[in-house]
């Protein structure tokens, strides 16, 4: 079943602000413990169109009106803020993640008007949840770069590299123009020629294309690296502007960005734990900087701007506290900018969201007896594990480990009343005290109560001589499991002797 759905963004504005899009991104994952996908959507525009709120939230709030053609599923629909804005390149970005509950295959388009030079604009996402192994769903790449890439002709800045990640790690990805046939691009459909794409290195080479402004519109797209299928499994939008642009100034007195980390490292960040960060630019024509822009996973947060004593140098500090939804591969990017809107190359990060660093070392099964890094069944794939679980268990977000039902659930009754008491669930073979439980009994209609850690609840104001089917619900973050059984309510009991016998 092939389920497509229409997104209208709804600008909550007064009048027409043409020319307000400055690109985009799109991508998406599995989301076990409520079996349906995460789409995580991110996008540019102006600053213009940001400070009409004044707030970060409005940027993901402009677009809220959502036309589904199908039977795809709205589960949750969450705005997410970032510290990414320029005054000195006009964009700022939202963020908004939501999900569908699908089956099969779906196409999704992002469509609405105008980028820059007033042209239409597509942004589509393929997904494809069937397995790819036992037990396992794929996940798309991820991709982001800066909304505005400004080069300065003939300063050897030509070559932008595409920074692409996925979490299945084995799959090969590829990057490729938009196409208009398809409806990715809308009207910004390749401004480059063919040959400035490196398609397996997902690159760009803008040399030779001369002094103009040119919108970029590409897919990132995941092969299997088993055989040789021209089918990807997923297909995600990246669109963004490149401005070549010509200057008396000299190449040598370019703004210069710096870090302790290399441009596109791998960065290992533990769920819950704070990644910092100093990144620090240097202008040497005296023309001071004035920013320096990122394109950031949402929650990451930078300082001011601050000046190193009286020296060429400014510098910010950024800081990360991922939570347990944000498990896998992130994107940040960075630049220096300075008061004559020069700007030095950008820098990306893949900063890696997990349990078990992944690039610690190869990842194998012959660790802890056979399990590897999993609470129960290890998997080997040539570079790296996949987890499962025994019959009986759901694996948890982590990927890694395994969320057992309430265990020896007992249920009595009364005429009006349902007792239910069961052992805590177990995560591996452990007891765990965070895992949260809810009580559901229902005949004609649905009766829920949370009941936190405890475990034993009761549900009153009950029918009496009625089936009851009561199932406890173990909570764990993203993921749940249940523990179900049938009871009946008691019958009333006689208000008094026989009578007329």
């Amino acid at each position: 079943m092939i389920l497509v759905y229409l997104v209208s963004w709804t600008l909550l504005i007064e009048g027409t602000l043409c020319s307000h899009f400055r690109g985009g991104t799109a991508s998406w994952k599995y989301n076990r413990g409520r079996n349906e996908i995460d789409i995580t959507r991110r996008t540019f525009w102006t600053s213009r169109f940001a400070t009409i709120g004044n707030n970060c939230d409005d940027l993901g709030s402009a677009f809220t009106s959502y036309d589904c053609d199908g039977t795809c599923y709205l589960q949750q629909d969450l705005i997410s803020c970032t510290d990414d804005r320029s005054t000195t390149l006009n964009f700022a970005t939202g963020e908004r993640m939501f999900s569908y509950r699908i089956s099969s295959t779906l196409n999704g388009w992002f469509s609405s008007c105008c980028w820059i030079d007033d042209s239409f604009w597509d942004l589509k996402i393929f997904i494809d949840v069937a397995n790819k192994l036992p037990e396992t769903v794929n996940t798309s790449p991820v991709t982001l770069v800066l909304p505005v890439i400004r080069i300065q002709y003939g300063c050897g800045q030509g070559t932008v590299h595409i920074p692409v990640e996925d979490a299945d790690g084995e799959d090969i990805i590829k990057c490729r123009w938009a196409q208009e046939s398809n409806q990715e691009c809308g009207e910004v459909c390749q401004r480059l020629s063919e040959n400035s794409l490196d398609r397996l290195q997902c690159t760009l080479n803008v040399e030779s294309a001369g002094v103009g402004t040119y919108i970029v519109a590409l897919q990132i797209e995941d092969f299997s690296s088993v055989g040789s299928s021209d089918t990807p499994y997923s297909s995600v939008p990246l669109q963004f502007a490149i401005d070549v642009y010509s200057s008396s100034q000299q190449c040598a007195e370019l703004p210069q960005i710096f870090s302790s980390q290399s441009d596109r490292s791998r960065v290992f960040i533990m769920t819950n734990s704070t990644w910092t960060q100093k990144i620090v630019a240097t202008s040497s024509n005296g023309s001071r900087i004035s920013e320096i822009i990122t394109a950031s996973p949402s929650g990451l947060r930078k300082s001011n701007l601050t000046q190193i004593g009286n020296s060429s140098q400014w510098y910010i500090n950024v800081s990360w506290t991922p939570s347990n939804t944000q498990l896998g591969p992130h994107i940040f990017c960075y630049a220096a900018v300075d008061r004559l809107q020069r700007m030095s190359t950008s820098q990306c990060l893949v900063l890696s969201v997990g349990t078990v660093d992944i690039y610690a070392s190869v990842i194998n099964c012959s660790s802890n007896n056979g399990h590897g890094p999993c609470g129960q069944i290890c998997n080997q794939l040539p570079k790296t594990v996949y987890c499962t679980c025994e019959p009986g268990f759901t694996l948890l977000e982590d990927h890694l480990h395994c969320l057992g039902i309430p265990r020896d659930l007992k249920l009595t009754a009364t005429r009006s009343s349902i007792e239910a008491n069961w052992n805590p669930a177990l995560i591996d073979e452990l007891a765990i005290a965070n895992i949260t439980y809810k009580l559901t009994c229902s005949s004609n209609y649905d009766l829920m109560k949370d009941v936190g850690t405890s475990t034993t609840a009761t549900m009153v104001n009950l029918t009496s001589f009625t089936n009851y089917s009561c199932c406890v619900r173990a909570y764990s973050v993203q993921s749940q499991s249940q523990a179900c059984g049938t009871i009946q309510t008691l019958e009333d009991a006689p208000s008094g002797p026989p009578r007329y016998i």
